[in-house]
């Protein structure tokens, strides 16, 4: 009996592991891959070998605090000599280099440019490109901000080997290298993007008729999704070595906008879509700014009640994780219109599923102070309050969250507001901008 019992429980477990697995989400930054560092990638087959100079790769990424190089793309492998083109980045730096396919894994068959990041790169997610345009001119980013490096290795061209792998989270070199932690949205391009485009394009989710590109990788597929598809149609991917799929923290919506090198003078970013209005505003000079915009609700919404009508929400991404900014976040009309009553909630990331209420009582606005480094935000819909009571309204409105309604009684044959209305009952609404008041009454005899 106990054996029959522990095999139907497992078989529970099991059942209940694939039931919860991670579906398919393309909702923001939606899904991304969670590398182990032992033989999980994505094969790219060998469709990358007529990639020439210049080339631009970009990718979100969450490498906790490996000093080790970790290989975020790798455009074309050889079992022993250095070949290709490609990205790598580690806890404290990133780096990006090609190879003329002679020498070994030796500094005489590659040319690398490194960067020491200012912040590190520990557990959070942050956005990284290189800018590969010959041996004198690699440009290197975090967060949309160039990162001055060095120089080694003296090839001066680029060779592919025919038919060398291209791979995302491995790189051939003296020894199998692989990633170790999380990484999504990786993006090829072969053109030299700007740092204004590299800005224009980290924050939010790919166009895959965009001059230029290559290949784009957004991982948005369920847990038991093989084939990692392609934004552009032509090169799928092919999952190995069992890397899995999480929800990703990335800061990636629809649309965004931003303002870098900012100082509190000039530091404001906004957004005004139909229904509300969000601003940040830097507290402190600042790298840059970033807010995106998401077109449809939420994957998660634990936590919260979305208003009717409500079909998007915001996220506010800082380019250094130790800046902070100022949030103001407003509902307009006409879809704000008392007796309804809205909170402000906020998460991380998308990776959270859970929502905080934050601001109770937002009619209809609320700002907060020292926020950052990321954070998405919603309307909530509040469950209106009402309470009654008698008396002076000064010394009940307090006691009640969202709204208080004032009944006359019938023993005052007459009553006047200061609006002319004579009407025996009366809501007042917290935040109302002009109180209305109780101004006249008179007994009946």
């Amino acid at each position: 009996m106990f054996i029959n019992r522990f095999l139907r429980l497992l078989s529970l477990l099991l059942i209940c592991q694939i039931s919860f697995g991670q579906g398919s989400n393309r909702v923001g930054s939606g899904n991304a891959l969670s590398l182990d560092g032992a033989n999980d990638k994505v094969d790219l087959g060998a469709n990358f070998n007529g990639l020439v100079l210049p080339v631009t790769i970009m990718a979100w990424v969450n490498i906790g605090t490996s000093t080790i190089i970790q290989p975020i793309f790798s455009s074309s492998s050889h079992p022993t000599n250095w070949h290709g083109l490609w990205m790598h980045c580690a806890s404290d730096r990133i780096q990006a280099g090609f190879a003329n396919g002679i020498g070994g894994f030796g500094p005489g068959g590659r040319r690398v440019k490194s960067a020491s990041t200012s912040f590190t790169l520990a557990n959070d997610w942050f956005h990284v490109a290189a800018v590969i345009i010959d041996g004198n001119n690699v440009r290197l980013y975090v967060n949309g901000v160039e990162q001055s490096g060095t120089f080694s290795g003296s090839a001066t061209s680029m060779l592919n080997n025919p038919s060398g792998n291209a791979d995302i989270g491995y790189h051939k070199r003296s020894s199998d290298t692989y990633f170790t932690g999380d990484i999504d949205e990786v993006r090829i391009w072969d053109i030299a993007l700007t740092e204004q485009q590299i800005r224009e394009q980290m924050c939010r989710q790919v166009d895959p008729n965009m001059t230029g590109l290559f290949a784009a990788y957004d991982f948005n597929e369920g847990s038991s999704a093989a084939s990692l598809a392609d934004a552009t149609g032509l090169f799928n991917g092919t999952r190995t070595g069992g890397a899995s799929t999480i929800a990703s923290g990335a800061a990636v919506g629809n649309t965004s906008t931003f303002n870098y090198n900012v100082s509190p003078g000039n530091g404001a970013v906004d957004f005004t879509f139909g229904v509300d209005s969000i601003i940040a505003t830097a507290n402190g000079s600042m790298d840059g700014l970033q807010i995106y915009r998401i077109d449809t609700l939420p994957k998660f919404s634990n936590g919260i009640t979305i208003p009717p009508g409500l079909n998007h929400y915001y996220g506010v991404f800082s380019a250094h994780p130790s800046d902070r900014f100022d949030l103001s976040y407003s509902v307009v009309a006409p879809f704000y219109a008392p007796p309804t009553a809205y909170d402000f909630a906020n998460r991380s990331n998308n990776s959270v599923q859970n929502w905080a209420i934050n601001g109770s009582g937002m009619n209809p606005s609320i700002s907060l102070t020292n926020q950052g480094p990321h954070q998405e935000v919603i309307i909530h819909l509040d469950s209106l309050v009402q309470c009654t009571a008698p008396g002076q309204l000064a010394e009940t409105f307090e006691t009640c969250a969202d709204s208080i309604v004032i009944i006359v009684p019938n023993s005052l044959d007459s009553l006047l507001w200061n609006d002319n209305d004579t009407s025996r009952r009366k809501v007042f609404y917290r935040g109302q901008s002009n109180p209305i008041y109780f101004l006249d009454a008179q007994d009946q005899n």
